[in-house]
């Protein structure tokens, strides 16, 4: 009997001591919030800044022939060109000078659809417009 015994005693307590020291956990692709960021909402504005290297805000929704400006407001200077990159054929006459810290350049949106910009110097960085 203690032969049959012993063995399950010394199972359980090994069982127990390893569940105590093991931290199972199970991460989704929900928990990584590099993964998983809820989309940004579309902004009612005619206005886009440049701060610490990237647009706010992301996206906007504006009218067919709003003039969007495009403010940038970092040290670095930057140059704003449409999508895609480096085709830039999206909206070709989308296309500005290179703006120094609080220069602004202005466009004005004729055709209705989603329009994308991105930073010529960096073109991860990028917006998109609405046009309804």
């Amino acid at each position: 009997m203690m032969k049959i015994i012993l063995p399950i005693v010394f199972t359980c307590a090994l069982s127990l001591t390893l569940c105590g020291c093991v931290n199972v956990s199970v991460d989704t692709i929900r928990n990584d919030p590099l993964v998983y960021a809820p989309s940004p909402v579309p902004v009612a504005t005619d206005a886009i800044s440049i701060e610490n290297g990237d647009f706010f805000p992301k996206i906007i929704d504006i009218a067919r022939s709003t003039t969007v400006t495009f403010s940038n407001r970092d040290a670095t200077r930057h140059l704003i060109v449409s999508d895609p990159h480096p085709a830039h054929d999206e909206l070709p006459d989308l296309y500005s000078q290179w703006l120094i810290e609080n220069e602004s350049y202005k466009y004005k949106f004729i055709k209705i659809g989603t329009f994308g910009v991105h930073l010529e110097d960096n073109p991860s960085v990028s917006a998109k417009i609405i046009v309804r």
